[in-house]
């Protein structure tokens, strides 16, 4: 019944050749406007599993009140001085907020309740070490806080070096950020000093982090939803302009950049593996098949198949996910082959029989056995759909009905290609196909052995085999934000395996806290009052001791004279000649010997540079301290 069939279908595809190419080229045209004009790629990984869960309906509750949390890109601002990564994300913070199509930009970093509440979020420890170390400067920023020119700095200085008493106990700290600003200023560089990182003495190889928080509005009308959000923040990066931009490491992460990356990534490799995959198949057909015709019906075919199967899946499914297009490539190398399978049957049937007898003999002894591997094949990819897993369900729905696609194009295109067409040549064998069966037939056994030695070989390797179910995964490892954020989660500032647990009150999120915390399988539990500093009595106590050490400081009112320039020469050259008297003695530590010994040098140069260079160590001590003084 099957072969009476395909006879009679084979007859009227043969008789109305002209017109079914015509037709075909005509579907073949619309399914190309639909597959163009339809095209959508969705690469939001949280949908390539089923929705209708009662944790994924929990889930949609907290973004719907919590929206922040849900599409979020962020800008990582890292380096090895906090208060310069803290200012670099300031300016980075306000130029990403000019753009308009950002409706949320939040730094927690460097809020004013960040500001304001800074010291309450340090151990007391760490605390005690601070308040320590600003009280060891404390005539140091009285001398600013009281002079708004370098004398207070200097007749401070003087007094020390020229006392008989010991040297106090914070000269090296004031005496090391003099010079860094002594240096700056003899090279020209007005790059303001973090006088936070001065006053508290942070350094060592520890790399200090800010993260902008950035939500953006997606356009999903287009074929890549995120990029503009994902280049302007790149182009925010790049505009914006900060005396530290270059001395920190500015890079964008977040679910918004990894999904673009990964969407770009998906096309990307698909039309270069389809690329490749289509330069490889010529190669295949010239060497096996060589000739023209039945490389041009193959081709021709499988173009055909694969267009019209892209046109299903944007009516059939109606999108393609990180998953499901990969099949436009795997239909080359499968639809490919009824196509071959049929040319090579007519080649080898017109060396009997006439050009029609030929083609009703291709498709009536090789159609039923291509149709039944087109209805298996297509049963084997539509089992995924049931599934779960939305996005291998898709893939199986798109490669289920390029399947039958591929059967009915091959079946139709392939007779009527050759009824307009000349009779291909006949086959020649392959240089090289004769010797290689022989030599296989020849030796069965040891053909046989090697065999299975390779199946062991390959089954010992297939074992180790694991399955990786994190969605993180199937992105590109070398991206930027793929590796920003593996350094995040390294690092313990932010972590991709987190769950949420909606709680009823706080004293059920306090209870479920301590009964997740004793899981095994859960490192940290969090709940909103983890996130108000600890030990508070103890850290206030520690400050208002500190207010009152440093009470002077915030009430000094500081002189508005400048100082003459040939005055402020002169000082500084008595105060490097006061610093090499007091070296002269044996009472300084070695360490302090040395930041005093190219103190004075830098101190001597200073006086004979220009009056910019002195100018400039006025800028870049006298402004920021103050500033600095304001925030204590």
């Amino acid at each position: 019944m099957l072969e009476k069939a395909l006879f009679r279908w084979t007859s009227f595809v043969i008789a109305h050749s002209v017109a079914v190419i015509i037709a075909l080229s005509l579907i073949t045209a619309a399914a190309t406007y639909i597959a163009i004009a339809r095209f959508e790629m969705n690469s939001n990984t949280g949908e390539l599993i089923r929705q209708d869960t009662d944790w994924k309906r929990t889930h949609n509750e907290f973004i719907a009140t919590f929206p922040q949390y849900n599409q979020n890109s962020f800008v990582v601002v890292s380096g090895t001085r906090p208060d310069e990564v803290r200012q670099v994300t300031m300016a980075v913070r306000d130029e990403i907020a000019k753009n308009e199509i950002y409706g949320s930009v939040y730094a927690p970093g460097v809020t004013p309740f960040a500001e304001q509440n800074a010291l309450l979020y340090l151990d007391p420890e760490r605390l005690n070490d601070i308040v320590s170390r600003l009280a060891d400067a404390q005539p140091f920023l009285a001398a600013i806080a009281s002079d708004s020119t370098l004398r207070g700095i200097i007749d401070l200085l003087h007094d020390a070096f020229t006392s008989t008493e010991p040297l106090p106990a914070g000269l090296g700290q004031i005496s090391d950020s003099l010079n860094r600003a002594a240096e700056q200023s003899l090279a020209g560089d007005t790059r303001p000093i973090a006088w936070r990182d001065e006053l508290f003495q942070v350094g060592g190889d520890n790399t200090f982090y800010q993260v902008v928080f950035v939500k953006g509005r997606q356009d999903f009308g287009v074929q890549l939803p995120n990029r503009d959000i994902v280049n302007g923040l790149n182009t925010a990066i790049a505009n914006f302009s900060h005396p530290y931009k270059n001395d920190v490491t500015i890079r964008i992460s977040g679910q918004v950049p990894l999904e673009h990356g990964e969407i770009e990534s998906a096309v990307s490799s698909a039309q270069f593996a389809g690329t490749l995959a289509l330069v490889l198949l010529v190669g295949i057909l010239v060497i096996g098949v060589r000739s023209l015709r039945i490389i041009a019906a193959t081709y021709l075919s499988m173009l055909m198949g694969l267009i019209w199967t892209a046109a299903f899946a944007m009516l059939a499914v109606g999108q393609y996910n990180t998953i499901s297009i990969i099949f436009l490539v795997m239909f080359i190398g499968l639809g490919v082959d009824f196509a071959v399978h049929l040319c090579l049957r007519y080649q080898e049937a017109t060396s009997k029989e006439g050009k029609h007898e030929a083609l009703i003999d291709m498709s009536v002894s090789l159609g039923p056995a291509i149709m039944l591997c087109g209805v298996t094949s297509a049963i084997g990819f539509l089992s995924f759909a049931p599934t779960e897993y939305i996005g291998v369900a898709e893939m199986g729905i798109i490669s289920g009905g390029g399947m039958i696609i591929a059967v009915v194009v091959s079946l139709t295109l392939i007779p009527a290609f050759f009824a307009v067409t000349k009779v291909p040549s006949p086959a020649a064998p392959l240089p090289f196909s004769t010797s290689l069966s022989t030599t296989l037939a020849s030796r069965p056994e040891k053909v046989a052995y090697a065999t299975l030695a390779f199946a062991v070989i390959l089954a010992v390797g297939a074992s180790q085999a694991r399955f990786d179910y994190s969605t993180l995964a199937i992105k590109n490892p070398d991206s930027e934000a793929m590796t920003t954020l593996k350094e995040l989660i390294s690092e313990d500032i932010i972590t991709d395996f987190a769950l949420t647990y909606v709680a009823d009150n706080e004293a059920q999120a306090e209870a479920l806290k301590q009964e997740l915390g004793a899981l095994s399988t859960v490192s940290e539990v969090l709940i909103p009052q983890d996130y108000v500093p600890a030990d508070q009595d103890e850290k206030l106590y520690i400050l208002e001791d500190a207010g009152f050490l440093l009470d002077g400081l915030f009430i000094s009112e500081t002189s508005a004279e400048p100082l003459p320039d040939e005055t402020l020469k002169t000082m500084l050259l008595q105060l490097a000649g006061d610093i090499e008297s007091r070296l002269a003695g044996d009472d300084v530590a070695h360490e302090l010997a040395d930041s005093l010994t190219s103190l004075a040098a830098l101190l001597r140069q200073l006086a004979e540079a220009p009056e910019a260079a002195r100018v400039l160590m006025h800028n870049l001590v006298m402004p920021p301290v103050q500033a600095e003084l304001a925030w204590l």
